[in-house]
């Protein structure tokens, strides 16, 4: 979805236990010089060229930016030797450029793509029916304005984009598919926002939750519920990919949450 020039720092599918050496490791004392620029990788770090692991060049990007360490021992951290090794090996600059450009941009939350995010509790918000434009092809557009001292997603304004699914559907009986949409500034000054505050959620999976009401007033209102992750589109808008969400059109929805789950990219996907 994104390059490892656009996206920030994370640590993969390894634990910390298997991130930091052991008590008694020896890696700052014993581990093999790093290779050259074209020779074969032999080191096993999967994402750079194999002369260091990318927790490696994140851990000197964070001391660099932040002046604290990150999740490395001192005597782990073979500073030196990649700084010289970085100057040489383009693939390795590009993870050291990008974990320090991300520490760069969120100085308050360094370490922001990896941890999770703090406990908040979203909270159900209103929609409104939008022009969806020329080539909407009989979908709706909604729009949800930021909630007033709201956080995480419930700071932004978000778009919600419902695609009906016409084949083999009769018009009461077809299903509907629903995709997320938050602007970046650029292209719309009004609703959209700043691609620094954008790409603090690009790679996170979200769950939305829609509140659905009934045909009559005798009906109860029902929750349905999808699970789709967000990344950048070409046009720098956050998006997510469509999610068929039943077969209750988007005029019955009366309100919706949005949660954040976890972050499913990492540094080196």
């Amino acid at each position: 979805m994104s390059s490892p020039e656009e996206n920030g720092p994370g640590l993969g599918s390894r634990t910390m236990s298997e991130q930091r050496p052991a008590e008694g490791d020896s890696r700052s004392q014993s581990a093999p010089s790093p290779r050259k620029p074209g020779e074969k990788d032999t080191r096993g770090f999967p994402g750079t060229c194999g002369s260091f692991s990318i927790l490696d060049l994140c851990e000197l990007a964070h001391r660099e930016v932040t002046g604290q360490a990150l999740c490395l021992r001192d005597e782990d951290v073979r500073k030196e030797d990649i700084r010289q090794h970085i100057r040489q090996c383009p693939e390795c600059r590009s993870w050291y450029r990008s974990a320090k450009g991300a520490y760069e941009r969120f100085p308050g939350d360094a370490v922001l793509a990896l941890q999770p995010m703090r406990e908040y509790q979203p909270r159900p918000r209103s929609l409104e029916r939008v022009p969806m434009g020329a080539n909407g092809n009989g979908g709706v557009l909604q729009r949800s304005e930021r909630v007033e001292d709201g956080e995480e997603l419930d700071a932004l304004t978000i778009f919600l984009e419902w695609i009906p699914e016409t084949t083999g559907q009769t018009q009461d009986r077809r299903r509907w598919s629903v995709a997320l949409k938050i602007l970046d500034k650029r292209i719309d000054p009004t609703y959209g926002h700043p691609e620094s505050l954008l790409g603090r959620f690009d790679g996170y999976t979200v769950q939305l939750e829609r509140a659905v009401r009934g045909r009559t007033e005798m009906e109860d209102v029902k929750t349905e519920k999808i699970v789709t992750r967000l990344g950048f589109d070409c046009d720098n808008n956050l998006v997510s990919i469509p999610r068929v969400l039943g077969e209750v059109g988007p005029d019955r929805t009366s309100s919706f949450t949005l949660r954040l789950l976890d972050r499913t990219e990492t540094i080196g996907d």
